[in-house]
């Protein structure tokens, strides 16, 4: 009887520190100012292949989404920090040539608590390595052709071009007027034809027997 209570007593024991240990996990997940401990990773696809390396550390309101940028070798060239408000998970992190410079720019979201989002936006330019904060737009932001970017939200598609080092609205393009001239012009050639085919089955027999001689 008393090796059985004696196990017993052991397993209780057992129980007791397996459960406290599961809660000091959880509460190193969730408590404010601990980060993650893996750290995603995105690989840059220009000319430099840099290394974005995100981690999140939660805080009262959402997180802090920090993006530690390494060259191919390791080396840290630059570290980004952006607050980000949201209710489930950690914000999304995306590279994107948005303007199609050839670099690979940088998407973070900022809030996920509305309903087009937010995302801040940074920029790459040439060689360089470190990349700059150009703003923050509302919506998914996407390319619009060379230098121009758009943004979808329930207003409308807003767009914006990169002057300097800050994001600025711009006009919506313009469709592409050659191609509509040519279908026009080619709509034109097509209808000619057929006019002149309808006037032609108009005409007398022996006017017709005439032209074709």
């Amino acid at each position: 009887m008393q090796v059985s209570q004696g196990r017993r007593e052991i397993s209780k024991a057992r129980v007791r520190a397996t459960g406290v240990a599961a809660l000091t996990a959880l509460a190193l997940v969730a408590l404010p100012g601990v980060a993650s401990a893996d750290p995603e990773v995105l690989q840059s696809n220009d000319q430099l292949g840099l290394r974005f390396e995100k981690s999140s550390t939660p805080q009262p309101e959402g997180a802090t989404t920090t993006v530690t940028v390494r060259t191919g070798d390791g080396k840290v060239v630059q570290t980004i920090s952006e607050p980000f408000k949201g209710w489930l998970g950690g914000a999304a992190v995306e590279l994107l040539d948005i303007d199609q410079d050839g670099r690979d720019d940088l998407l973070v979201q900022v809030d996920a608590r509305v309903k087009d989002g937010k995302w801040a936006i940074w920029h790459a330019v040439g060689s360089n390595p470190k990349l700059s904060r150009v703003g923050v737009v509302d919506g998914h932001p996407e390319s619009a052709g060379p230098g121009l970017i758009k943004a979808d939200t329930e207003q409308g598609t807003v767009f914006y071009v990169i002057k300097g080092n800050a994001l600025a609205p711009a006009p919506a393009p313009l469709p592409n007027r050659g191609s509509d001239a040519a279908s026009l012009a080619k709509c034109a050639v097509v209808h000619s034809i057929r006019y002149a085919r309808g006037l032609a089955s108009r005409l007398p027999v022996t006017l017709r027997d005439r032209s074709r001689t």
